[in-house]
């Protein structure tokens, strides 16, 4: 792949992270916590639909992907499959919906049609990055974030639809999103239109073979991410969710991480042999670990200037920033060590230690957080990541080429500590203080020391 064909993958990204991340706090001048909360909930089940309702056959299609007529065989049974996701999301929301907001038929079908429309979108996008076509990846990718905004801000500017239900957002932005794809993949439209019965059930067999267990995962991590907030709903209240979902929304610093990593290196990885896999996973692992505690610091001073402009009543929860933010960079240095367990054939291992990670959180949570409330889920979540990366990388290091990543858990531990005293001193001095100076000492010493940029370069 081309350099700046990277970089434009990588910048969009980071464009999309960054407007998601401002999207919820600029809702908290026009909504009441309770209405943040909501949109926030609207995100996770678009989210769990986007990740699993074509049931692991997008992941086939990302391995196995030749050229424009391998997507013929992808036709029909994603067409299938996402029309059983969408009648199983329907399904689920009318039994188990009327705690969540979802008390009626028009609401439970409007979220199936929305989820629906996002996940073709992403289906798109995955063709246009499969394709390299980056700058129609970049657009569309971009264009998604922008057009949400552009909709939230015309709904709650306007007095008569102010008090909207915030679906109403996501159905208006997914519909001109969906419109935007067909146009910029005008060609394909009509590939499909002939050859969308198109079947070879030996294909079937084997993508299915391969992206079923991904979709399995796909759904842990949707759970992993967000049983959180479905139980803060059910067992405290949408107001409290509002606040959390609000702080919990600068940790997009690691998912953005992560998904940088996945859409310019993880194709990569896949096609290397075993000779030039051990001294590209070091090399990319070196600058992965420096970016992502440089990424610590810069997002939790960011983070703290942006909730100085927020409504007061945010203010309370300033100092479980850090907290927020270090759970999401330790799942993306942990995703880095699953790599290995996908290209050993081990993905077993990931998908226990995650599914023990899920169970860990709702067993806790359902505890501490009717004893102690809101505060404790953060303490919880966090110290649920770091065990779980601490099992990841204990067994990535058995494999060969990822050795190196034992020494993520020094780093990480040290970070640990470092957002812990930030909540215990309370002060806004050593917050700022103390995030400053580590970021300095820590900066030259990548860059002068482990030659970050030079290896940036290198793996790119």
């Amino acid at each position: 792949m081309k350099l700046n064909s990277s970089l434009l993958l990588a910048s969009s990204q980071i464009l999309t992270a960054v407007l998601g991340v401002l999207t919820l706090p600029l809702l908290t001048f026009f909504l009441e916590p309770s209405g943040v909360g909501r949109f926030s909930l609207i995100q996770s089940i678009i989210a769990i639909s986007t990740m699993t309702f074509a049931l692991g056959f997008e992941q086939a299609f990302f391995k196995f992907y030749k050229d424009s007529s391998s997507i013929i065989s992808f036709s029909l049974p994603i067409l299938i499959s996402s029309i059983i996701s969408s009648s199983l999301l329907v399904i689920v929301l009318f039994f188990f919906g009327n705690g969540l907001g979802f008390d009626s038929i028009a609401s439970i079908f409007t979220i199936a049609l929305v989820c629906l429309m996002f996940s073709y979108n992403r289906i798109f996008n995955l063709h246009f990055r499969l394709k390299l076509k980056s700058l129609l990846f970049f657009i569309m990718s971009v264009s998604q974030k922008i057009i949400l905004l552009i909709s939230a801000s015309f709904i709650y500017t306007n007095d008569y639809l102010s008090y909207a239900d915030p679906i109403i957002i996501f159905l208006i932005s997914g519909f001109f999103c969906f419109l935007l794809a067909l146009i910029l993949d005008s060609e394909n439209i009509v590939f499909f239109k002939f050859k969308l019965f198109y079947i070879d059930f030996q294909e079937i067999k084997k993508h299915l073979a391969f992206g079923f267990p991904l979709f399995i995962s796909a759904l842990l991590f949707w759970l992993l991410f967000t049983v959180d907030k479905l139980m803060i709903a059910k067992l405290v209240d949408m107001e409290s969710l509002g606040f959390y979902s609000v702080i919990m929304a600068f940790s997009a610093s690691g998912l953005l991480l992560q998904s940088i990593f996945n859409t310019v290196y993880l194709r990569k990885l896949y096609c290397l042999k075993k000779d030039d896999l051990k001294l590209f996973v070091k090399k990319v692992f070196c600058c992965y670990l420096d970016i992502v505690v440089l990424f610590y610091f810069i997002f939790i001073v960011i983070a703290y200037f942006a909730f100085l402009a927020m409504p007061e009543e945010y203010s309370i929860y300033t100092h479980f920033i850090p907290l927020s933010v270090l759970y999401s960079l330790i799942y993306a240095l942990s995703d880095f060590a699953s790599v290995s367990f996908s290209i050993y054939n081990r993905t077993h291992i990931g998908m226990i230690i995650m599914s023990l990670q899920v169970i860990f959180i709702v067993a806790m949570f359902s505890y501490f957080l009717p004893l102690y409330g809101l505060q404790s889920a953060f303490f919880i979540l966090s110290f649920s990541f770091l065990l779980s990366h601490i099992a990841r990388v204990i067994f990535a290091s058995r494999f060969e080429g990822f050795e190196s990543q034992k020494a993520s858990i020094f780093y990480v531990l040290i970070l640990c500590i470092h957002s812990v005293s930030v909540i215990l001193i309370s002060n806004p001095v050593y917050y700022l203080t103390s995030s400053l100076v580590s970021f300095s000492i820590y900066c030259w010493y990548s860059v002068s020391r482990r030659q970050l940029i030079k290896n940036i370069k290198e793996s790119l």
